[in-house]
């Protein structure tokens, strides 16, 4: 009796971003024959969509070889990419800009498609900027909204717009 030797399988753990919408072809190495169970179990389908779970790996056969008797278990993990919505007001006399936003260093679009994007010089205006930055581990994006309100406070109405004060009345600011 010979036994195949189980497959040489170095990433244990392997993460995927949902959007991404890895199948079982995608994980390494692709060389073998994916199962839902250490022992029997069903085959997975390379076409399948992954799911977080643990899959194993069994060798394939070729040229009259048996398959491995013993599979390598994988741990797999499908994150979510995360959003970050933030809700901003700025005063128009502050005169923001598109580089103010936080985080700094990302390209901001007007649009969620990433399409048309912004000059870090160009001033805020009310609306949203969308942005995206890769998470940590570099696995998912995560998308960044901000929603602009930029708040313009009209100059004050003054109902005599010539005052004249005699030296005598020794005026101050708060007698206009």
């Amino acid at each position: 009796i010979r036994d195949t030797p189980q497959p040489p399988v170095t990433e244990l753990s392997q993460t995927f971003c949902s959007t991404d919408n890895g199948i079982v072809a995608d994980l390494i190495p692709n060389n073998v024959i994916w199962y839902d169970a250490a022992t029997g179990g069903t085959a997975d389908d390379p076409q399948d969509l992954l799911v977080t779970r643990k899959y194993y790996a069994a060798t394939k056969p070729t040229d009259g070889t048996c398959e491995s008797s013993t599979r390598t278990e994988v741990t797999v993990t499908i994150k979510t990419p995360t959003q970050d919505k933030t809700n901003l007001s700025f005063c128009a006399i502050e005169k923001r800009t598109v580089g103010t936003l936080t985080p700094t260093g990302l390209i901001w679009y007007s649009e969620a498609s990433l399409e048309s994007a912004f000059k870090s010089s160009d001033l805020l205006v009310s609306r949203t900027y969308y942005a995206t930055s890769l998470d940590p581990d570099g696995i998912c994006k995560t998308v960044h909204v901000r929603v602009v309100t930029i708040k313009d406070t009209p100059p004050p109405t003054v109902d005599q717009l010539n005052q004249n004060f005699c030296v005598t009345d020794n005026a101050i600011v708060a007698d206009l």
